[in-house]
């Protein structure tokens, strides 16, 4: 109330005074002039009565000055106070106008109040009024002032309306908030909650009500209508039962199926992996082993696309798992890459990657599921883009400890994406353009899929797009760096200071060439046409600082690689440097040819860094007499396990109904130095079993007349107490739960098809051990 009285009174020459209970509580400026008070501490908190006697004011110094004074009575939020003005009778009549405005304003901020309001007074009779209640009850201000309350109450209620008014000014009704139904001017009836306070004088007695009205018709009739839906919810239940029966019997069938569609196509796909890998186990020439490569990483393709499937469905259901482990980042795109190479060549697409060399390349993390979220991004580039280039593009930051954040763009000059199509981009079945005669195929699943696997690996994917400029798709994952990465010593010291001449028309080759150059310590000088090449190496080698290298695009506008390649080699003075030729997939044959003629090697885009590096340090050797690198890695890695078994006393049987399966399992199984019994069925097994001591048995689980599953509950009945013979499951069902299904089953251990021969040597090793740990128990 101070503020209020601040605002309202401390402007005026009229002195003021408010008192309560007797003292002082607030005097404005002109009242301490009057008082003879120099601030209001003076006067605050004083008794009232010895200040002002009778007609007179008693100042401070004990003078007195005669005075006419006012006073009226009002309520506020400390209880009754009383102001007090003091005037001749022209500041009176000012004071009066006064309070007259400060009323008026207050009256008008109520009248403008959005919550319904009225008083009455002691017998009930409306005295205020606000606008809306008006417009709720549909009635004129007159109408409702001077008209008692209960009046405008639903008819039934008014005998009730009325006692409760006489009981709330008694002081018997305590109620403050109830609800109570209306009636408008037109007759209709409301649903309104009242809100209730007495108005009380000076000495505590109620004078009136002030009342204030809130609408809850519509809330009424909302929770009324949610009461209906509610006992038509509940008279459903037993409809709404069956009907999860029904969607929970679908569920499991359609689970089923897919299992039965993951096993029926992972078997053939075992034989077709199983077989090239065997093949790449042979001494092949250099195309022959790339041909194959290519067979083996088509069909790792394939098989990607098979586990999409399979991924889309275990996404739906929430089980999808990320598997984590070590992994060479700058590996996996260029694995990407080399198999996306001749899509993007049919296209004339220039396909690239950037990755810096200060950026870190070994990490543990899902590498899969990176790879299959990278394909999809780099195979809807080419798609999209009809010319130009596709660029991945790799950063990294690091944090705390060995956590790292990866960031994989791949950026196209497509045709890009309209704005309005960028928010719905990575929802399910969702298509640039949905139209029975769009351009571009697509089941407008690979990008939610993508976008899901990101967010399960906690990261973030997302678009940059301009119409008609080409699109840049991106994300980021969270990773862990490889404090000890398993590395192979390259020969990079062997080119360190030697000096190579990059040509290539295309500039953002000529800079990755640059950066993979430049991080083996080698130098270079980047051309853009043929045109400047032969005189740069003249002058190169009349400065005594000649080019070792030539890496020569094969298709340049104007002068192409071959042309120049043939004049370099036919000019005695330059015809010593190493020609590598670098040429797509499509023209990679034609290159073939030359090799030995006009160029030392040749290589196809995008270029494997590996490969690259490889090349460079054959042909060197070969040209300084030193001998070249040793064995391959893969030949390397392939001698590991080649007779690893041999003389290990293990017997094993392998039960498998598919032909191509049993050769493949034991063609591997001969090169781990064992030789395997082989049963066409799981009731074979448990037959062969029963004549023969089998130290292990490698199940397929889906065979005819008794599955593996069956199989092996039936060899664990028959072993009694004594016996035990390791149970391998060989599997081709990819879905959650497979090896908790086998293990359940009776089986010791778990390998996922296309088996690969490193994890049959390892499940072999595992019996092996758990055979020698039983036989070192009493």
């Amino acid at each position: 109330m101070q503020l209020s009285c601040a605002a309202l009174f401390e402007p005026s020459p009229v002195p003021v005074l408010v008192h309560r209970g007797g003292a002082v509580h607030y005097a404005n400026a002109a009242a301490l002039q009057l008082f003879g008070a120099s601030s209001s501490s003076q006067l605050l908190g004083n008794p009232v009565a010895p200040r002002t006697q009778g007609g007179k004011v008693v100042r401070l110094d004990g003078t007195t000055v005669e005075v006419e004074v006012t006073e009226w009575t009002f309520e506020d939020a400390g209880g009754p106070s009383t102001l007090m003005m003091f005037a001749g009778l022209t500041a009176r009549r000012r004071a009066e106008e006064a309070v007259r405005e400060s009323e008026e304003r207050f009256w008008r901020l109520f009248d403008d109040a959005p919550v319904a309001y009225h008083e009455i007074d002691a017998q009930g009779i409306i005295r205020r009024v606000n606008r809306a209640e008006c417009e709720l009850l549909g009635f004129a201000r007159e109408d409702l002032i001077g008209r008692a309350a209960w009046d405008v109450v639903a008819s039934g209620q008014r005998d009730v309306s009325r006692a409760r008014v006489a009981a709330k000014l008694t002081g018997k009704e305590k109620l403050v908030v109830f609800e109570r139904p209306y009636e408008r001017r037109d007759g209709t009836q409301l649903l309104l909650e009242v809100h209730e306070n007495l108005i009380l004088d000076d000495r505590g007695n109620a004078v009136g009500i002030r009342t204030a009205l809130l609408n809850i018709t519509d809330k009424k009739q909302a929770e009324d209508q949610m009461k209906a839906f509610s006992a038509e919810l509940q008279a459903k239940n037993l409809e709404l039962d069956r009907a999860l029966k029904v969607a929970h019997e679908a569920a499991e069938l359609k689970s089923q199926f897919l299992a039965n569609m993951s096993h029926e196509i992972r078997t053939p796909m075992n034989g077709v992996i199983g077989m090239t890998g065997l093949l790449l186990d042979t001494d092949l020439t250099g195309e022959q082993r790339d041909y194959a490569e290519t067979v083996r990483r088509s069909g790792e393709a394939l098989l990607s696309v098979i586990n999409d499937i399979l991924d889309f469905s275990k996404i739906e259901a929430g089980k999808l798992q990320i598997e984590s482990y070590a992994f060479d980042l700058h590996l996996v795109i260029e694995d990407v890459l080399e198999m996306l190479a001749p899509k993007a060549d049919d296209q004339n697409l220039n396909l690239v990657v950037e990755y810096p060399g200060n950026v870190p390349r070994h990490f543990i993390g899902g590498a899969g599921r990176i790879r299959q979220v990278l394909t999809n991004l780099v195979a809807n580039a080419i798609k999209f883009t009809p010319e130009g280039n596709v660029v991945i593009v790799v950063a990294c930051e690091t944090g705390a400890g060995q956590h790292a954040r990866a960031r994989i763009s791949v950026a196209d000059s497509g045709v890009g994406i309209p704005q309005d199509k960028l928010g719905s981009l990575f929802e399910k079945f969702s298509q640039v353009d949905g139209s029975a005669t769009r351009r571009y195929g697509g089941t407008g699943l690979g990008l939610a899929i993508s976008k899901q696997l990101v967010e399960l690996m906690g990261g973030t994917i997302g678009v940059d797009s301009t119409p008609g400029q080409g699109s840049t798709f991106w994300f980021t994952v969270p990773l862990v760096l490889d404090a000890e990465p398993l590395l192979i010593p390259g020969p990079m010291h062997e080119l360190g200071g030697l000096r190579a001449l990059i040509v290539d028309d295309n500039e953002i080759n000529r800079r990755v060439l640059h950066q993979q150059i430049a991080s083996w310590g080698m130098r270079d000088t980047c051309l853009a046409g043929a045109e400047q090449v032969v005189a740069a190496l003249y002058e190169a080698r009349r400065s005594g600082d000649p080019y070792q290298f030539v890496l020569l695009d094969y298709q340049m506008p104007g002068m192409d690689g071959a042309t120049l390649a043939a004049a370099i080699k036919a000019d005695p003075e330059i015809q010593d440097v190493l020609l590598i030729m670098l040429t797509s997939v499509g023209h990679w044959s034609e290159v073939r040819h030359m090799e030995g003629a006009s160029v030392d090697a040749s290589l196809v885009k995008p270029v494997r860094q590996s490969q690259l590096l490889k090349t460079l340090s054959i042909s060197w050797s070969k040209k300084t007499g030193r001998e070249a690198p040793g064995k391959p890695a893969d030949q390397g890695q392939r001698a590991k396990f080649h007779g690893r078994f041999t003389g290990a006393h293990v017997r094993p049987l392998l039960a498998e109904d598919n032909v191509v399966n049993q050769k493949v399992a034991l063609r591997m199984l001969e090169r781990l130095g064992l030789r395997a019994d082989v049963a066409g069925n799981g009731r074979e097994a448990v037959e062969m079993f029963k004549l023969v001591p089998y130290d292990v048995i490698f199940m397929d689980c889906q065979m005819p007349e008794l599955d593996g599953y069956g199989a092996a509950r039936a060899i664990r009945r028959l072993e009694g107490g004594e016996r035990h013979v390791s149970i391998v499951a060989m599997t081709a069902e990819a879905m959650t739960g497979a090896r908790e299904h086998c293990l359940a089953a009776g089986m010791d251990d778990y390998i996922a098809k296309p088996v690969k021969l490193e994890d049959l040597a390892e499940a072999l090793q595992r019996v092996i051990d758990r055979r020698a740990a039983a036989a070192q128990r009493p």
